[in-house]
């Protein structure tokens, strides 16, 4: 390691990313993060020179709105800017300037096509601490970096090769073609702009869509590969199925981008006399090479598997999975959290920052200890002793994250004759004492987190309504995120509740963390009785009859609000635990299911004879008395105009 200290610009749209770079790079002496970007005006402020850095670490998956800013000259067309277009337009502007891309898994194309710019590095997110820094200070000091994963792709290693060979200058040859291209442009008439960019807005929009299904298909191909290794041996028809119609789609939507190029004519609108040329570079000259290119999505059993297999031996695709996984909480975390479950949680009580806030923080801390168990390679059976302290770990951590190690607070504590009296607490110290409370309420009830940790540390199966479900599938995926959420909230709560119970009526605490409508000390005793009531329903009610119908319910992020949803799971041994008023209530609720059907027969069988009584019997008789009190009548009517 050389003694000069290199300086970073990350440029990632996740905070909780770039909390975690951050933190972590802090303890590296010699890479220091002058500044993170998230906006697109901060893209533009660095793009104009009002900061200053050795490497530029980016998120190629990056899409931030725009809005009327104008990036390099021109304001982005789509009003979005892509992290395509950030590293094209630093070459522009900064041709010696080094990028790293440091993404999520994407489109081996869109790399592909990042690498051509002249991209020194490239990286996924996931990558083990010591990869990434040594791979940073590669290309910091000037160096390339591909990974082994991306040496052994063709087109990768095929576009990482061509932009080692390209001239340095190519940056400013790039910058000269687009004023060139500029100033062809302003004898163009507006009918052909307009046609133009339709042309340029199609194109991003189908290769984005074929984006999506390569990595649908990637991953299919990926779950196939790791059930071969396994020695598992055919297929489901829904499967190959789904993978017949991906492949469809990927052809569709080269053919659409092949019509469009017959169609617009792209090059000669940019004034390019050669139109077949557009054409040619974007469908297959021959069959050959379009077989070629449909190959590349076909089941792998119909391909060499060895590459596929190579990447699970890395255990790519299941930091993969968790990587998409956390992307999709963190999406789910930025909607509305409101609580909709008609359950009150002690999270409710914050406001709407301060409680995605808290939600972050306990996420950013579950991947910790999920990445540090990876590197560990901590064996199943460890871990499954240990998972208590593990969710114990993450909790103090997450109060002192939330609350900060020395966050004090006064309060009036009253002495003997009248005396009254300020005292000075540390909240955080006295919140950690509540640690065995937090445990049997909370943390200990937390399902399946050990099934979570398996499966994204070892691909095990989940089980998800009494069917194994392998990594990667749709099932696995929502079992996944169902497990996280739920997890999320819980500690969540388990953090607030040793609040409510300290310091509920501290003026402070008020002011900093309280929902508007939660500031009166009668609101925040109501609030604190509704949750005295739930936990009582829970304990004697609630959770024996959870036990005996064996289910859980598990609260979840959706967009509009927190929800509780149920799943089922085997309780068996729960249920030969339960005594005194529990193991009553599991009686009450079989009584019920005993006696319910029968007795609501009997009363419905009852019901019909009362009927028939009363309309066949009774009404028959009334009838007939009736129908003699009338004739009677008549009799007596005549009788008298007789007389």
């Amino acid at each position: 390691m050389s003694d000069r200290v290199y300086r970073l610009l990350l440029i990632d749209s996740d905070r909780i990313f770039r909390i975690g770079m951050l933190s972590y790079l802090a303890q590296i002496p010699d890479l220091e993060v002058v500044s993170e970007i998230d906006d697109c005006q901060a893209v533009a402020a660095f793009l104009d020179g009002e900061l200053t850095a050795d490497l530029v670490i980016l998120d190629l998956n990056l899409d931030l709105p725009c809005g009327d800013v104008a990036i390099g000259d021109r304001i982005p067309e789509t009003g979005r800017l892509t992290g395509i277009d950030i590293c094209q337009q630093i070459k522009i502007n900064y041709p010696q300037l080094p990028i790293f891309l440091l993404s999520a898994p994407t489109s081996p194309q869109l790399v592909a096509n990042a690498l051509q710019l002249g991209i020194e590095g490239y990286c996924l997110k996931g990558t083990t601490a010591d990869i990434l820094v040594t791979a940073i200070r590669q290309v910091a000091g000037g160096k390339r970096y591909l990974g082994d994963r991306y040496g052994s792709d063709r087109t990768l290693a095929s576009a990482f090769d061509q932009s080692i060979n390209r001239p340095s200058n190519q940056a400013s040859n790039q910058a000269s073609n687009q004023a060139s291209n500029q100033a062809s442009n302003q004898a163009l008439s507006v009918m052909a702009i307009m046609k133009r960019n339709f042309y340029e807005s199609g194109l991003q929009r189908i290769d984005k869509v074929l984006s999506e299904v390569q990595t649908n298909l990637a991953n299919m191909n990926a779950l196939e590969a790791i059930r071969t290794s396994q020695g598992e041996t055919g297929q489901s028809f829904s499967h190959n199925l789904q993978q017949i119609i991906l492949a469809g789609q990927a052809r569709e939507l080269r053919a659409a981008k092949w019509l469009m190029a017959q169609i617009w004519q792209p090059e000669m609108l940019s004034g390019n006399t050669d139109p077949d040329s557009a054409a040619a570079s974007q469908f297959p000259q021959s069959n050959d090479q379009f077989n070629e290119q449909f190959n590349e999505q076909l089941p792998s059993d119909r391909l060499d598997p060895t590459p596929v297999v190579s990447l699970t031996k890395q255990n790519t695709n299941a930091l993969a999975v968790q990587a998409s996984l956390w992307d999709r909480t963190i999406s789910k975390l930025q909607a509305i959290t409101t609580n909709l479950s008609k359950v009150p949680l002690e999270i409710d009580i914050l406001k709407d920052d301060k409680k995605r806030e808290l939600l972050y923080m306990i996420l950013r801390q579950t991947e910790q200890v999920i990445t540090e168990l990876r590197l560990s390679q901590v064996p199943l059976g460890q871990i499954e002793s240990n998972l208590p302290e593990i969710l114990r770990d993450i909790w103090r951590s997450a109060v002192i994250d939330f609350f900060g190690k020395y966050f004090v607070v006064s309060f009036v504590v009253s002495r003997r004759e009248g005396q009254r009296a300020a005292q000075e607490v540390n909240v955080v110290e006295v919140l950690l004492k509540d640690e065995a409370i937090v445990k049997s309420e909370f943390l200990d009830k937390i399902p399946q987190f050990l099934d979570l940790i398996s499966h994204l540390l070892f691909e095990t199966d989940l089980n998800v309504n009494n069917a194994l479900a392998a990594i990667g599938t749709v099932e696995a995926m929502q079992r996944s995120e169902l497990i996280l959420d739920h997890l999320l909230i819980q500690v969540a709560n388990g953090v607030i509740q040793p609040l409510l119970n300290h310091f509920a009526d501290v003026e402070k605490i008020k002011q900093q963390f309280y929902r508007y409508n939660l500031l009166g000390t009668r609101e925040v005793e109501r609030f604190r009785n509704d949750l005295s009531w739930k936990y009582r329903v829970a304990r004697y009610v609630t959770d024996p009859q959870l036990i005996f119908e064996s289910r859980y319910t598990l609260y979840t992020f959706t967009e509009v609000g927190i929800k509780q949803v149920s799943i089922y799971a085997p309780r068996n041994q729960e249920l030969q635990t339960l005594e005194g008023v529990q193991f009553a209530v599991t009686l009450a609720l079989e009584l019920q299911d005993a006696i319910a059907p029968r007795l609501k027969s009997a009363i419905t069988l009852i019901g019909n004879g009362f009927v028939y009584i009363l309309t066949n019997v009774i009404g028959r008789g009334i009838g007939l008395i009736g129908r003699g009190v009338v004739q009677g009548i008549g009799n007596a009517w005549q009788d008298r105009r007789k007389t």
